[in-house]
């Protein structure tokens, strides 16, 4: 009896610190939002403040958007031409080659794309920003900046949530494009494949609800999981040795709530959306 008691109160502790961090997470979010806004408001007042912001946008897209294209197309060609190669091959033993299309729209657009640029963001990106966010804790960077009169939220969370939701979310348009067209360079080497007949039969099958749920995806996915990075950035202490702790903290969490978000919309999209 007492040992299902403890058992019950340790998973009852697990919830009430769940719910906390992610009430933490959603809350630098609109702190970090309102914030900016009420700079980009009164631009005259703050264009200061304003430039240095562009400035570290600009920073974080070239680091988790244009640095990662190399690795992010790797992937995609990998992931395109195994694809193709196997859907062709079965779909033209039972004569429906024009249904590879369909095929590629569901698996590759709506979740291997989104899911797999994620990975890479968070692994790349998501645990830099943690590392960074920390040593700027241990540092006292962010006294610094209060003494100057600059807040963090708008200074330092709200440009890596807009630069690195807008990366993941063109990685992975580039992600889908790089697949479709890289996979069928790829796999018609192997196994020839008439490109009027590929592209028509993608065409026919994509449609806007598609579109929709891939950008909804990356935008929920991008501002949680950087939230993510920021937040338990922001949470050391005084000491270094918690860096390497937060670093592996956001990556746990992060991938875990982008795991979860990705089944949840696609649910949302399968049971509601499509069954319009």
């Amino acid at each position: 009896m007492n040992q299902s008691l403890a058992y019950i109160d340790e998973l009852g502790n697990k919830v009430v610190t769940l719910f906390s961090f992610l009430k933490e997470i959603f809350f630098l979010i609109y702190l970090s939002i309102r914030n900016f806004t009420k700079i980009f408001l009164h631009p005259f007042l703050h264009s200061g403040k304003l430039q240095s912001i562009h400035r570290v946008i600009v920073m974080q897209i070239y680091f988790t958007g244009i640095q990662a294209l190399p690795l992010v197309g790797l992937m995609a060609i990998a992931t395109g031409s195994f694809t193709v190669l196997q859907v062709t091959e079965k779909l033209s033993i039972l004569g429906q080659v024009d249904l590879v299309g369909k095929v590629l729209v569901a698996v590759i657009l709506r979740e291997i794309a989104p899911l797999f640029t994620a990975f890479v963001v968070v692994a790349r990106s998501g645990t830099a920003i943690a590392a960074e966010l920390g040593s700027m804790k241990v540092n006292r960077e962010f006294q610094a900046l209060q003494a100057m009169g600059i807040d963090y939220p708008s200074f330092i969370v709200f440009p890596r949530l807009f630069g690195g939701t807008l990366s993941l979310l063109c990685l992975t348009i580039y992600f889908v494009m790089i697949s479709f067209g890289g996979g069928y360079i790829v796999a018609d080497l192997i196994s020839p494949l008439q490109f009027s007949t590929y592209l028509e039969s993608i065409s026919a099958n994509l449609q806007f609800t598609d579109i929709l749920n891939v950008i909804l995806k990356c935008l929920v996915t991008g501002l949680t999981v950087f939230a993510i990075c920021c937040q338990c950035g922001l949470s050391v202490k005084r000491s270094s040795h918690e860096v390497p702790q937060v670093t592996t903290k956001a990556m746990v969490w992060s991938i875990s709530m982008m795991v979860v978000i990705n089944i949840s919309l696609t649910l949302i999209f399968y049971l509601f959306i499509k069954g319009l």
